[in-house]
C-alpha cells in the first residue's frame, strides 16, 4: 500500500531510472522501444532535465520489474491547498496504476 505523503511532493527520480534500466539489462534504446518513446525523453529523464508522465512511469516499471514507487522521490513542501489537492490526485492515479500493473502480471 502507498503510503500517503502530506505536504510532499512526488517527483520521479532519473537516477533510479537508469539503476532500473541497467538492472534489467537495457539499453536506452531498448527501453525506449519497449515504452514507445524516444532515446532522447530516456536520457532527458535520467538526467533530470524532465519528467515523464505518469503512464511514461508505469510503463517503464512494469519494462523494468519495479514497483512504481521505487522511482518516486519527495520533494518541495507543499505551498497551498491546490498542490495538496493534486497530490492526493497523484495518489490516487498510483494506485490505479499499481491495480493495472497487477492484473496484467495476473494474467
Amino acid at each position: 500500500m502507498i503510503a500517503r505523503m502530506q505536504n510532499l511532493e512526488a517527483t520521479v527520480n532519473g537516477t533510479r531510472i537508469r539503476e532500473a534500466r541497467l538492472a534489467a539489462d537495457m539499453s536506452r534504446a531498448d527501453l525506449a522501444n519497449e515504452i514507445r518513446t524516444s532515446e532522447r525523453n530516456i536520457a532527458r529523464w535520467e538526467a533530470g532535465q524532465n519528467q515523464p508522465r505518469v503512464a511514461s512511469v508505469a510503463l517503464i516499471a512494469t519494462a523494468t520489474g519495479h514497483d512504481i514507487d521505487f522511482f518516486l522521490t519527495a520533494s518541495s513542501e507543499a505551498e497551498d491547498d491546490e498542490e495538496a489537492a493534486a497530490l492526493t490526485l497523484d495518489d490516487y492515479l498510483r494506485v490505479q496504476i499499481r491495480r493495472i500493473i497487477r492484473e496484467e502480471q495476473q494474467s
